[in-house]
C-alpha cells in the first residue's frame, strides 16, 4: 500500500478547490499510514468520522457552485459524491464492528485511490472547463453575487496546506479537529 501522492495532474486550476483537494490526500494519507492512528482504533475511528464530514462538507460545497454555474453534470457529480458518502458509512460501520485492521485499511485505501482519481481528474475538471468557459478566471466556489461567503469550522482545514506535504502544520490542525 503506497501513499496517496497529490500532483499536477490532480490541478484544476481553482486555487481553493485544489486546497480542499490537497486536504483530502492529506487526511487520507494521515488516517491511512500515521502510526498513532495505526496503534489507536479510537483515534482512526475519529479520523475515519472527521474524513467522512470533511468530504460531506466539500461536497455540499461543489454542489452549491455547481447549482450557481447551472452545470448540466450536476446530478451525476451529486450521484458520484453520494457514492462515496456511502461507501465511507460502510467502512465506517465495519470499524466500529470489527475494530480498525490491515483489510479495512487495504479497503479504505482502494476506495480512496479509486475514488479521488477519477472523481478529481475526471469529474471536477469537467466542472471547472464549464465554469471556466463561462467566466474567465472565475473560481468555482465564489459566492454567487450578493451571496455571502460562508466560513465554517471545515474550511479552515484547507487554509495554508503546504504545496508540497512536507511541512506538518497540517497534521496538529487535524488533530485538534479531529
Amino acid at each position: 500500500m503506497q501513499p496517496l501522492l497529490y500532483s499536477s495532474r490532480f490541478v484544476t486550476g481553482d486555487r481553493e478547490v485544489d486546497a480542499q483537494h490537497r486536504a483530502l490526500f492529506h487526511m487520507a494519507n494521515e488516517l491511512l499510514f500515521a502510526h498513532d492512528v495505526r496503534d489507536d482504533p479510537d483515534l482512526f475511528l475519529r479520523g475515519l468520522a472527521f474524513l467522512a464530514r470533511y468530504c460531506q462538507w466539500h461536497f455540499a460545497t461543489e454542489e452549491r457552485a455547481m447549482e450557481r454555474a447551472a452545470y448540466p453534470g450536476l446530478e451525476r457529480h451529486r450521484q458520484h459524491h453520494g457514492e462515496l458518502t456511502a461507501r465511507i458509512a460502510r467502512l465506517q460501520a465495519t470499524s466500529r464492528s470489527e475494530g480498525p485492521n490491515e483489510a479495512l485499511r487495504l479497503a479504505l485505501h482502494r476506495v480512496l485511490s479509486d475514488w479521488l482519481s477519477f472523481h478529481i481528474r475526471i469529474l471536477d475538471q469537467e466542472f471547472v472547463q464549464h465554469v471556466r468557459g463561462g467566466t474567465a478566471g472565475a473560481s468555482v466556489l465564489d459566492p454567487a453575487p450578493g451571496e455571502a461567503a460562508s466560513k465554517d469550522d471545515l474550511s479552515t482545514v484547507s487554509e495554508d496546506l503546504p504545496e508540497d506535504g512536507h511541512e506538518s502544520g497540517w497534521k496538529a490542525r487535524l488533530r485538534r479537529l479531529w
